[in-house]
């Protein structure tokens, strides 16, 4: 299906001067979905301002095999990738956030293991294949799996006393050790921010490696220096303020002097409440700030708030604004034991939406594994969608060309509004969830011409150079069909 132009215009926009009709609007193809910034948006190489949305894949990649399924020898690894980031992309995705973690990279103080390398780029395979968007996530938590945590090697934590890897801890009493001063985890992150034994310096050289292993892959679009740091024995204030930009910083530089310009995503240290920001902005002129959002109430089986929970997404992505950075919300997510968990995930994405913001729900994988008990996957063991996946896919502008003025989506109504402000000539992609709005929505474009793709969901739009559009896009009504 081809739009026509909005009534009023004199000719549709791009018409040829010869009168003749206008050419076919075919998506465009990238050669790399390595993103960049440009203000507060994420920008890929045709110029356009992107929103990514997706899910982490996964929560089983925190422990051995380190991949987000279950597999029993490594040939199984290619065919178990498709399955899930084929599942994902269903999920209305346009990408994913990469658990990689630095245990399996390197157990051995400057010895990789080829095996995982192998396993993590089959995976980037299997995610462009999909059309996913990647952000690679140096993982932890609690910084190392002694802690029943993961995400360091062993080697790293010097003459910390500790027992066996185990995951295996409750109710979140894994996280506890981050907000004690004086716990052994704190002590290890000590040792981190100061560098003792080199430990820093090899972090920066193991992204050194990743981004030469991986930095190039055509399906990498940014970095993550570290998920959830602690503090250590600093307050996260302090950590935030003296600590992490300069890390950031440095990381930020070590891959860019490998793989080019890219995005470097951040966050806060690890705290007790997101009421106030902990970070200083860090100079890196690609930073994007990468905050998480679990909702205490939600997470204990409290009633969800729709209202609420936009208003505090609301002002964590507000923070980013003085810094001119984007915003990609790195996690949000509620266990699948919450009833409500469709509700929730819907107010953080309508929040999103309003402050043009990518963001990433926890957690896709394919597993009966838990990670210390938490079940938050949005696939069964079998591979199979949980209910409130659907919440997950609604309308997204997932690559424009020109700036978004106005944009939302009644899930109610069935009913999608965009409005730009074009820059160029560019296509521009607009995701129209077919599960939403069914195989033949009803879209309108004004000042613009569009082609719809009902077998990628997709609203290809191009305008005229500096050309102002509209998009609305609403189920066809049961009468209609």
């Amino acid at each position: 299906m081809i739009g026509p132009a909005a009534c009023g215009d004199s000719e549709p926009p791009s018409v040829p001067s010869d009168g003749g009709p206008p050419p076919v609007i075919v998506a465009p193809k990238l050669t790399s979905r390595r993103l960049v910034t440009q203000g507060s948006a994420l920008i890929d190489e045709l110029g356009r301002k992107v929103i990514l949305r997706g899910l982490n894949v996964g929560g089983r990649s925190k422990m051995p095999p380190f991949v987000p399924f279950e597999i029993n020898t490594d040939a199984d690894v290619p065919g178990r990738a498709e399955q899930l980031m084929t599942a994902v992309r269903k999920l209305g995705a346009n990408g994913i956030r990469l658990t990689l973690s630095w245990q399996a990279l390197e157990p051995e103080r400057g010895v990789f293991d080829s095996a995982y390398i192998d396993r993590y780029r089959t995976l980037l395979d299997a995610a462009d294949h999909a059309g996913l968007a990647v952000i690679i996530d140096f993982h932890q938590d609690v910084f190392q799996a002694a802690f029943c945590g993961d995400g360091f090697p062993e080697w790293t934590l010097g003459d910390i006393a500790h027992g066996p890897p185990h995951y295996d801890c409750a109710g979140f009493a894994w996280s506890l050790p981050y907000f004690d001063p004086m716990s052994d985890v704190s002590r290890a992150f000590d040792g981190l921010w100061n560098n003792r034994d080199g430990v820093l310096d090899a972090m920066v050289a193991m992204w050194v490696r990743v981004a030469r292993e991986f930095g190039r892959h055509p399906a990498v679009a940014a970095f993550e220096v570290i998920n959830e740091p602690g503090p250590g024995s600093l307050t996260a204030e302090m950590a935030g303020a003296t600590i992490l930009p300069a890390i950031y910083d440095r990381v930020a530089a070590a891959i860019e002097a490998e793989v080019g310009p890219a995005a470097v995503l951040g966050d806060d240290p690890i705290a007790t409440t997101n009421d106030v920001a902990r970070l200083a902005r860090p100079t890196h002129a690609r930073f994007t700030y990468g905050p998480h959002f679990y909702d205490i109430i939600t997470t204990i089986g409290g009633p969800v708030d729709p209202e609420r929970i936009r208003s505090d997404v609301s002002a964590i992505l507000a923070r980013a604004e003085a810094w001119g950075a984007p915003v990609v919300i790195g996690e949000f997510g509620a266990p699948n034991t919450i009833l409500q968990k469709a509700e929730f995930s819907s107010a953080v994405l309508d929040a999103a939406d309003a402050r043009r913001a990518s963001a990433m729900a926890w957690e896709a994988s394919i597993s009966d594994t838990l990670w210390n008990h938490e079940d938050f996957s949005v696939l069964t063991s079998d591979g199979s969608e949980r209910p409130w996946g659907a919440a997950l896919d609604r309308p997204v502008p997932r690559a424009i060309d020109g700036t978004i003025i106005d944009l939302g989506w009644d899930a109610a109504a069935k009913r999608f509004t965009l409005s730009v402000e074009g820059e160029g000539e560019t296509v521009s992609e607009v995701y129209l969830p077919v599960r939403q709005l069914g195989a033949e929505p009803r879209i309108t474009v004004a000042g613009a011409r569009f082609r719809w793709m009902s077998e990628t969901g997709t609203a290809l739009v191009v305008a005229q150079r500096g050309a102002s559009w509209t998009l609305v896009a609403e189920a066809q009504s049961s009468s209609a069909r």
